[in-house]
C-alpha cells in the first residue's frame, strides 16, 4: 500500500506540472488533492497542509461536496498532528457532514472512525454514543463495513472503559488476529492492536497488553519497511496516530461523577450555634443545617 502510495505521489506530481502549465483549473484541484493524500499517509502535513489550501481557492463556491470534505479531512489531520484536538473535531465533523451530502459512505465511515478515536479519550459518553450510532447505522448500509476490525477494536475498548467487556469474547477474538497471517498486510493494523493492548490494559492484564502493544509496534516497522527514503520514513512515524503506537500505554476507566458535596450552614439559623465541624442537624436544637 505504501509503496503504491509513493508511486501515486510521483504520479500526482507529473500530472499537477502538465495541468498547471496547461491551465486546467479544475483537473489541477483535483491532482491537488491526491498529491495531499499522499503526503498524508506518510506524515508530510506542511506539504499536505499547503497544498490543500490551494486547492481550497480553487474549488470554492463549486459545491463539490466530495472533494470539500477531503479538504476538511486534511486540515482536521493538520490540526490534529499540531496537538489541536479541539479544531481536530470541527474540521472532522464537517468533513463528516460533506461525505454524508456526497453519499460516499465509505469515506463518511473512515472520517467517523477518526472521529472515535478522538473522542475516546475525553470520555465524553454523549459524542461516543453518538458517533457509535451513526457509525453502526453505516454498517448495515454498506456491504464490507461490518467486519471492520479497527471498529471492533474500539468497541471492545469502550466496553472496557464502561466495565462491560466480555472477556471470553475478547480473549477468542484476540486469539484469532494474532493466528491470522493475513491481517499483517492490512493499513492501520497496528491501530487495532494498539486498541486492543489498552483493552487489556483496562483489565489489568497486563503481560497481556504488553504482548499486544509489541505486535502492535512490530505492525508499524513493518509496514514502514515499504518506504524507501529515509525522510519519508521518518516523517511516517511522526503520524499522529503512529507516534501513539510508539508510546507507553495510559488508559483510565469512565468514572461516574462524584456526589456534589452537601453546603452545611455556618450558624444554625434557629439557635446561633457555630457549625465548625459541619453537623447535618445543629447538636443544640436539632435544626437541620444542610
Amino acid at each position: 500500500a505504501l509503496k503504491k502510495n509513493i508511486e501515486s505521489q510521483t504520479k500526482s506530481k507529473d500530472g499537477l506540472a502538465i495541468f498547471k502549465k496547461e491551465g486546467v483549473v479544475h483537473n489541477t484541484a483535483i491532482m491537488m488533492l491526491w498529491l495531499a493524500e499522499s503526503y498524508y499517509r506518510i506524515g508530510k502535513y506542511e506539504e499536505m497542509y499547503s497544498i490543500v489550501l490551494e486547492a481550497e481557492k480553487i474549488l470554492s463556491g463549486l459545491n463539490e461536496h466530495f472533494r470539500e470534505a477531503k479538504i476538511e479531512y486534511f486540515k482536521g489531520h493538520y490540526a490534529l498532528n499540531n496537538n489541536d484536538s479541539e479544531t481536530f473535531l470541527t474540521h472532522i465533523e464537517n468533513s463528516i457532514e460533506k461525505y454524508n451530502l456526497a453519499q460516499n459512505t465509505t469515506y463518511e465511515f473512515i472520517a467517523l472512525i477518526d472521529k472515535l478515536y478522538i473522542l475516546l479519550d475525553t470520555n465524553n459518553l454523549n459524542k461516543i454514543e453518538s458517533t457509535i450510532s451513526k457509525l453502526d447505522s453505516l454498517k448495515k448500509r454498506v456491504q464490507g463495513l461490518q467486519d471492520n476490525i479497527q471498529y471492533i477494536s474500539m468497541q471492545y475498548y469502550y466496553a472496557a472503559k464502561k466495565g462491560t467487556l466480555d472477556r471470553k469474547l475478547l480473549d477468542k477474538w484476540k486469539e484469532d488476529l494474532f493466528s491470522d497471517k493475513n491481517l499483517l498486510k492490512q493499513n492501520n493494523i497496528w491501530i487495532v492492536f494498539w486498541f486492543l493492548a489498552r483493552t487489556y490494559n483496562l483489565a489489568d492484564e497486563i503481560q497481556l497488553a504488553k504482548e499486544c502493544h509489541e505486535k502492535a509496534k512490530y505492525c508499524l516497522n513493518l509496514f514502514s519497511e515499504n518506504i524507501s527514503g529515509k525522510e519519508d520514513r521518518k516523517s511516517f512515524f511522526n503520524v499522529y496516530f503512529n507516534q501513539r503506537i510508539m508510546e507507553d500505554i495510559k488508559t483510565e476507566a469512565i468514572k461516574e461523577d462524584p456526589e456534589p458535596a452537601t453546603s452545611m450552614f455556618a450558624f444554625c439559623p434557629s439557635c446561633g450555634f457555630k457549625n465548625e465541624t459541619s453537623f447535618a442537624f445543629c447538636p443544640s436544637c436539632g435544626n437541620d443545617l444542610k
